[in-house]
């Protein structure tokens, strides 16, 4: 490793927002998300813990996104089933990832607010969650746990597209 990249690692441990810090807040937020959209669910900001799920949990396919998308949208009656099959493609034909998919669901769930509403919540999972791991990376990146972990976790976001399109 450089002395660039060493410094870098050294310099991260000494932000308040790194580390544990930042995984409590990943786990408080989405806990906090939960009982909003529980407690309010016709409130316009309701819907911000579909993205923050989806954001959370989106590490496999790019069709694992779609389908946690399409169980929340459908079944919470937020869009239609037409609605949600029209973006399914303009996703995948836009240049960028699964996030012009979740922008696109956010503006027809809301307009531009959705639009804003989406993008940050479903960013925020993947920057908060980052801070958490990144100042101990060099330690996990090693273990052959958390290696298998990783190819397991895709194997299983995988079989629920699989799952979601044989019982759909």
């Amino acid at each position: 490793m450089s002395s660039r990249s060493q410094n870098l690692f050294h310099r991260l441990t000494s932000s308040w927002y790194f580390g544990k810090t930042s995984i409590y807040i990943f786990f408080i937020l989405f806990m906090l998300l939960w009982l909003i959209s529980n407690f309010f669910p016709n409130e316009w900001y309701s819907y911000s813990y579909i993205f923050y799920f989806c954001g959370s949990l989106v590490i496999g396919p790019a069709t694992a996104f779609f389908a946690y998308m399409y169980a929340f949208l459908t079944e919470m009656s937020l869009i239609t089933e037409t609605l949600f099959w029209v973006g399914f493609p303009f996703a995948f034909l836009l240049p960028g990832s699964v996030v012009n998919g979740a922008l696109y669901y956010g503006v027809l769930l809301d307009g531009f607010r959705g639009l804003i509403v989406a993008a940050i919540f479903f960013y925020l999972p993947c920057f908060v969650s980052l801070y958490g791991i990144l100042p101990q990376w060099k330690y996990y990146r090693a273990k052959p746990g958390v290696q298998r972990l990783t190819k397991g976790i895709t194997c299983v976001s995988t079989g629920f597209v699989f799952a979601l399109v044989r019982f759909l």
